[in-house]
């Protein structure tokens, strides 16, 4: 073969590159058996972000308000069909089809990735988990339509200290003990279940608020803000799963960008410290009684 062949050759290669890294066949697929937590983390900028990297992704939760896992493995066991079916696809157009089965969001797609959360309010109760995450599991490897899904679980994070959530005094109405009880409760079950890999939402948000005192990341007292709160869900959502979050451009246009930050570096250290919260900011200077502060 003449060298002038095999630069033509080397030339097409290099032509068709960029058009694969784009392929249907290289969209990342993501379901989540939700609730309103999973929505939180996953409806409301992680297609901005994946889009900015430059990766399709298709994203959807089977989503019940308040569901726990208990309820997630009864539907599947009888079929029926309370689910709100959300579903975002790579060009960030969101859809919404009510009435449907478990059954039908695990089949309507080849999913990468399928996600498991338990309730908020019982997130850190560990007998909460089973046996309805074991039988879950068993039947997302049955029913879904990709052999090599992954099984995931998402840990949600613990309630503003003066949340009004109904079940808050279930930990004594202490944000750090809440915390403590659900870093736990999924370290365990997820051992137990073998789910190899956690989004750690939770410490993730801890570390927002432990880094920057008395921002606001709840809208409610649990639930998270569109602002700080779900942007960080968001980017831990795709540390875990795709990495480099710190170098991803995108910014919601409602924070700003020493927030972005702080949330971007909150998620970077959840991925990589999952059980604990870390520390990255330090005091810069002491103003009158305020202290400026700034990243490591």
């Amino acid at each position: 073969m003449t060298n002038l062949r095999i630069l033509k050759i080397l030339l097409t290669i290099c032509i068709l590159l960029p058009f694969k890294a784009i392929s249907a066949q290289d969209t990342v697929r993501i379901l989540a058996l939700g609730n309103s937590f999973a929505g939180n983390a996953l409806e409301s900028y992680l297609s901005d972000l994946t889009q900015s990297a430059g990766i399709p992704t298709i994203i959807a939760n089977a989503y019940i308000g308040g569901c726990t896992l208990e309820r997630h493995w009864k539907n599947a066991e009888d079929g029926s069909a309370p689910y709100e079916y959300r579903k975002i696809m790579p060009d960030g157009k969101k859809s919404v089809e009510k009435n449907k089965t478990i059954l039908y969001c695990i089949e309507d797609e080849p999913w990468d990735y399928i996600s498991f959360l338990q309730a908020s309010g019982f997130s850190g109760l560990p007998e909460s988990y089973f046996p309805y995450l074991s039988n879950l599991i068993e039947y997302v490897k049955i029913k879904a339509t990709n052999p090599k899904v992954e099984l995931i679980f998402l840990q949600t994070w613990a309630y503003d200290t003066d949340s009004q959530h109904p079940h808050f005094p279930n930990y004594g109405n202490s944000q750090s003990a809440m915390y403590r009880a659900i870093v736990n409760s999924v370290k365990s079950a997820t051992e137990k279940s073998g789910i190899k890999t956690v989004v750690p939402a939770g410490t993730a948000i801890q570390n927002v608020r432990a880094n920057f005192p008395g921002i606001e990341i709840c809208r409610d007292g649990y639930h998270l803000n569109d602002r700080v709160g779900e942007f960080t869900a968001s980017c831990v959502w795709f540390e875990t799963l795709f990495g480099k979050v710190r170098k991803n451009r995108f910014v919601p246009d409602n924070v700003g960008p020493y927030q972005a930050k702080i949330a971007k570096k909150a998620a970077y250290y959840a991925v990589r410290n999952p059980n604990e919260t870390t520390i990255f900011v330090k005091p810069k200077c002491t103003v009158g009684n305020g202290t400026l502060r700034e990243l490591q």
